[in-house]
């Protein structure tokens, strides 16, 4: 176990300190607007930076596992969650389904099982695009996927750019979209 927990521990680290290398465009807005908030409350740039990346630890979780699990360069791993993230949007639906406002305690659960649906998918996919010991760069991997599926990835983004549009957005309609996604995984 102890060994386990070490190489989570080095995988972490390198998602941590290589951030610049393989941040969707998203995540990198999202990260600098945060990290500009702490420096306006007065924190140090460095420590801001670093408080800032803590936005991207439930994916570099999975991103150290599914890398783990495949036996593949865990930041090879996290520039298929870029790329996936920047096509398809993930990191802005995941985002507007936290900042679903919720009143009692079964939408928070069922927010809370949203927020979760979209790291499955976005993990799922990523387990599905990569080989054991492949040796594809992962952007390559997932520029293919999106090409073989170019069909299906119209539609999904056709609707979610309808979403933002509208700019109106409740559980019914994150909820479709999270089914949208699944079912273009399993295309």
């Amino acid at each position: 176990i102890v060994e386990a927990v070490e190489r989570l521990k080095d995988r972490m680290a390198r998602i941590y300190t290589r951030s610049g290398t393989y941040l969707s465009k998203a995540s990198r807005r999202r990260n600098a607007e945060a990290e500009a908030q702490w420096i306006e409350l007065g924190v140090p740039k460095d420590l801001a930076h670093r408080m800032s990346l803590l936005l991207v630890t439930r994916a570099a979780l999975d991103i150290a596992d599914v890398s783990a699990e495949r036996g593949r360069d865990v930041i090879d791993t996290a520039r298929i969650y870029a790329k996936l993230n920047d096509v398809l949007g993930l990191q802005w639906l995941h985002n507007r389904a936290e900042d679903l406002r919720v009143s009692g305690r079964w939408q928070a659960m069922a927010r809370s099982n949203l927020r979760e649906e979209f790291y499955r998918i976005r993990r799922d996919i990523a387990l599905r695009l990569l080989t054991r010991r492949g040796k594809l760069d992962g952007r390559i991997v997932a520029k293919k996927w999106l090409a073989k599926h170019e069909q299906e990835v119209g539609r999904f983004c056709a609707m979610t750019d309808e979403m933002r549009l509208r700019g109106h957005y409740d559980f019914a309609t994150l909820s479709v979209a999270a089914q949208e996604l699944r079912d273009l995984t399993l295309s």
